[in-house]
């Protein structure tokens, strides 16, 4: 069961420098068979935030896999997944949905088979669609449990040194697929019922190139429920960028107020427990200049906020941080005209 999968896993967000062993068939060294049980959610500290069930059985020669966490406050996370284990460990269908009192928040799918996924998300009770066609490689490319299954059965190659690249589907919140680098990085101990226990840790890397090319949501991560928003303006060269980024920067503080500290306290507590060792979080928003294609300056400010204020959030600050620097036209030039 559950219970008895005693294996860490870490994500760190590193450089992409070093040459790993393609792995194309995963042998199922481990074969998954029918389980039951009732895991409960917990964060780092051990309070318990959701009631969790775990199914597990196969049917028409297939692994079908159900995990489902229900909040307090009526939200409700399930995940599906299905697999083949023969002749190789295969996924073939993945989804992710989150309600809430019943009402659908989010929900992400990938059909390995067909080589499609789709996002939808609500933003301002809006919805918003998106629809890919994904690169898969059969017996390769992992999403969501997936990993769990693909990692036990890959631990043997990887206790003894070496590096699988395997590959990811992931949504910001449009569909994506990633290569991974996993290893293993030793031995870690982790609380479990009551007790402390030995469990492997691995590392999954990605490279740098592929997921810092926009904003990462972190849609499905119960433990830090937030994600990184930006708004950004273009100006001109010769603004003054001082007085835009103290601007900015103080208007978007006191909007989010203390609440951005405290979970920025949160994620570094949780950045401590991972290989992420020299990233720098701010506890208060920060302000960037970008050199942009059209010869104008991006300015950049970024903060965190709740997936589901992000719109409200974000269109109260445009419309402050817009009154603020239109009202000083000698210090803060905007594209004119045609030019915006």
């Amino acid at each position: 069961m559950l219970a008895k999968i005693k294996r860490a896993f870490s994500l760190s967000i590193l450089a992409f420098g070093f040459i790993a062993a393609p792995v194309f068939a995963i042998e199922v060294t481990e074969p998954a068979g029918a389980a039951h049980g009732f895991p409960g959610l917990c964060d780092i500290n051990g309070k318990k935030l959701a009631d969790g069930e775990f199914r597990q059985w196969v049917e028409d020669k297939r692994l079908h896999i159900v995990i489902t966490y229900k909040f307090p406050d009526g939200q409700v996370f399930e995940e599906n997944a299905l697999f083949r284990q023969h002749p190789e460990l295969t996924q073939e269908k993945w989804s992710w949905r989150e309600t809430r009192n019943g009402k659908l928040s989010r929900e992400f799918t990938a059909d390995f088979l067909t080589k499609a996924a789709t996002a939808l998300t609500h933003e301002n009770n809006t919805p918003k669609q998106w629809s890919e066609n994904i690169a898969v490689e059969p017996g390769r490319t992992f999403a969501g449990f997936g990993f769990t299954l693909a990692l036990g059965n890959l631990r043997k190659r990887l206790i003894h040194g070496e590096k699988i690249e395997l590959k990811a589907i992931g949504f910001m919140p449009k569909p994506q697929v990633a290569t991974v680098t996993v290893s293993h990085g030793g031995i870690d101990r982790m609380r479990m019922s009551g007790r402390s226990l030995k469990g492997d840790h691995f590392i999954s890397k990605f490279p740098n190139e592929k997921v810092l090319d926009e904003i990462v949501y972190n849609y499905s991560w119960p433990l830090f429920p937030y994600i990184w928003n930006e708004i950004k303006f273009h100006v001109a060269y010769n603004s003054d960028l001082e007085f835009i980024a103290s601007t900015m920067q103080k208007i978007t503080e006191e909007e989010l107020g203390e609440e951005m500290i405290k979970r920025v306290e949160t994620f570094r507590d949780l950045l401590a427990r991972t290989p992420v060792d020299e990233l720098e979080v701010r506890e208060r928003p920060r302000v960037i200049f970008r050199v942009s294609e059209n010869t104008w300056l991006e300015a950049i400010v970024r903060y965190l906020v709740s997936p589901r204020e992000a719109g409200r959030v974000k269109t109260r600050l445009i419309k402050k941080l817009l009154a603020a620097l239109n009202a000083a036209p000698d210090k803060v030039m905007f594209p004119a005209g045609a030019n915006r």
